[in-house]
């Protein structure tokens, strides 16, 4: 069975997750888009998978941490 624990995906800052009246949400902070993606494609959706839930049903949102903690 594959384990998001198994290895800390690289780019990985740090994640949290729970349910509530609309299923799971987890919120997942990489260091960049790259690395979000990569993680997804490589740990998180092959585990939700395993768990019968697939790509095309779960809804995703994405946020550039930027937009809320500009740089001066």
């Amino acid at each position: 069975m594959t384990s998001l624990r198994r290895r800390r995906a690289d780019g990985l800052i740090t994640w949290a997750a729970g349910t509530d009246a609309g299923g799971l949400q987890l919120v997942a902070v990489c260091e960049s888009k790259a690395h979000a993606d990569r993680y997804a494609a490589e740990q998180l959706f092959p585990a939700f998978q395993e768990f019968g839930l697939a790509p095309d049903v779960m809804e995703m949102t994405e946020y550039d941490a930027d937009d809320f903690y500009p740089r001066s």
